[in-house]
């Protein structure tokens, strides 16, 4: 009995012993299962963590690449854009310089055209003060030959009233001579008048004409009485046509001229002696050539002052109203 508990103790032992072991061996395997599985989540964590970050690395590659890329894309936009404008920039510089060189050009020509230009204007302004010279010259020149002759001619004038005044003087002494001796003898007057000397400096024929008329047709008559006609060579008197009586002012005002009727080239009425200029011409050559004395005539005339004329100043303006200053200009 006592076998058979040691041996159903024994068995039992055995048999917990067993147990044991096989929960020892469960256990282990439970174990390494286990480990098993965490080696295989971690290789698996590891592959996923490798895979994440292979992945990491080829998006970080991705991203350097596309970053490269659009570098290389904006470098070489900006590489286009930077010869495009050097490209403008070289075309701009090649257009100044052609547009400096055209203005150049232009300036220069400009230059030349004004030198030529005031050349030009030089010449005819030389041209144009040697002709104004000659025409003052010309004009000095005619008006110092009509003063000289108008001096000619009032000499000539002077001349011939001597010459009348002499020959009237040369009558009223001849007829005087033939007063004085009109009792004595006729040949011996004839000889006493051939013996005066001649007034006008030279040998007169008024003399031996007058003695001659004596002679052939006897003392003179002062009424009226025919002419006498005997003698073929008694020379005619010439006696200068009087001028008609016309009043210069006169200009014909009152006749009756209809400017429908008048002809502007030979007008009815006579164009009046002060509307000719001549008056005025001669007063303005003799004036030109002797000018007056101005001081003599108005004095000598200060120049005016601007200070003692434009002597008030305003600072400011004064606003009128019902009480303000009404005693000086605004």
């Amino acid at each position: 009995e006592w076998e058979r508990q040691k041996l159903q103790a024994l068995r039992k032992k055995q048999e917990a012993e067993q147990l044991r072991r096989q929960k020892l061996e469960e256990e282990k395997q439970r174990r390494l299962e286990e480990a098993r599985l965490k080696r295989e989540e971690r290789l698996r964590k590891v592959l996923q963590a490798r895979e994440r970050a292979e992945q990491i690395e080829q998006e970080r590659k991705r991203r350097i690449e596309q970053k490269i890329a659009l570098f290389d894309e904006k470098t070489e936009k900006v590489r286009e854009e930077r010869l495009a404008e050097e490209k403008i920039k070289k075309k701009a510089a090649a257009r100044k310089m052609e547009e400096a060189e055209a203005r150049r050009r232009h300036d220069e020509e400009a230059r030349k055209q004004k030198a030529l230009q005031q050349e030009e204007e030089e010449r005819r302004h030389k041209e144009l003060m040697q002709k104004r010279k000659e025409e003052e010259q010309e004009r000095a020149r005619k008006i110092a030959e009509q003063r000289q002759a108008e001096q000619e001619r009032e000499k000539q004038l002077a001349a011939e009233r001597e010459l009348e005044r002499k020959k009237e003087q040369e009558r009223i002494q001849a007829e005087k001579t033939w007063v004085k001796f009109s009792g004595q003898n006729l040949r011996t007057a004839h000889l006493q008048v051939l013996r005066l000397p001649s007034k006008a400096g030279g040998a007169s024929l008024q003399p031996v004409f007058f003695l001659v008329r004596l002679t052939l047709c006897g003392p003179p008559v002062f009424q009226d009485s025919p002419a006498c006609n005997s003698y073929q060579m008694t020379p005619q008197a010439k006696r200068d046509p009087k001028p008609p009586v016309v009043n210069p002012n006169n200009y014909g005002m009152d006749l009756n001229s209809d400017d429908s009727t008048d002809d502007e080239s030979q007008p009815r009425k006579p164009v009046p002696a002060w509307a000719t200029g001549a008056q005025l011409s001669q007063a303005v050559t003799r004036q030109y050539y002797n000018p007056p004395n101005v001081d003599a005539l108005f004095g000598v005339i200060a120049s005016p002052k601007l200070e003692d004329i434009f002597y008030k100043s305003k600072p400011r303006y004064f606003k009128r109203t019902s009480s303000a200053v009404w005693s000086s200009p605004p």
